[in-house]
């Protein structure tokens, strides 16, 4: 074989070794079980940000005071929808991603149902047997859903018996709200740096570390967990 013959092969051999090593993308739908409209949860997220921003604020309107009964039945509704959901996105995909893994499947685009809450595309990889997470929302209010549903997410994955050592949380560029957290996300980014929980996992939880860091740009926000 001549020295050009085996540089070309020798290319060749390292493409396929690069196309082997280079996982490919599971696409496929993860619903919530919700009958909620999109309109329902437009409405949801929408009291979640004025809680939110009220709470930056200093302000506890949005708790009930000067509000009539309805509207405070109202208030309790949609927190009670928020949270029902958070719990129901972080138990689906905590069981999805404890399948995947099994399969070996390390790049998954989830397609949410309802489908306002856009697609989530997942990076998974196993570090010193422990698992790092990345979530790339579509839309800012599924990113919001995905940040507060993370515990019931740590939680399903620790009875799988995964220890969990980082979950990332982004936004898309195009996403609601321009891809902005809300104020209390954006608050978090800079009061709650450097803090650090460890929990063994036959104690239910996986060991974790919490930190949050200030975005990169303003089209998204890194949540570490």
């Amino acid at each position: 074989m001549t020295g050009d013959a085996f540089k070309t092969a020798s290319m060749s051999e390292l493409s396929s070794l690069g196309a082997v090593q280079e996982p490919s993308t599971v696409k496929d739908t993860l619903s919530l079980g919700t009958e909620l409209t999109g309109e329902d949860l437009q409405l949801i997220w929408a009291h979640r940000q004025q809680n939110a921003e009220n709470s930056s604020n200093g302000n506890n309107t949005g708790s009930g005071a000067g509000q009539s009964a309805s509207q405070q039945t109202n208030t309790e509704l949609r927190a009670d929808q928020y949270a029902k959901l958070t719990q129901r996105l972080g138990e689906a995909l905590g069981q999805r991603l404890a399948a995947q893994i099994a399969k070996g499947d390390w790049n998954v685009e989830l397609t949410l149902k309802p489908q306002d809450l856009g697609n989530i595309e997942i990076k998974l990889n196993m570090k010193d047997g422990n698992l790092e997470a990345s979530f790339n929302a579509s839309k800012a209010m599924t990113r919001d859903l995905i940040v507060d549903s993370l515990p019931r997410l740590k939680e399903t994955l620790a009875q799988s018996g995964m220890e969990v050592a980082q979950l990332n949380v982004n936004v898309g560029q195009h996403g609601q709200n321009g891809g902005k957290s809300t104020p209390e996300r954006q608050k978090a980014s800079t009061a709650v740096s450097g803090v650090s929980t460890n929990s063994p996992v036959n104690a239910g939880l996986p060991t974790a570390t919490l930190t949050t860091r200030k975005p990169e740009t303003d089209n998204g926000l890194d949540v570490l967990v």
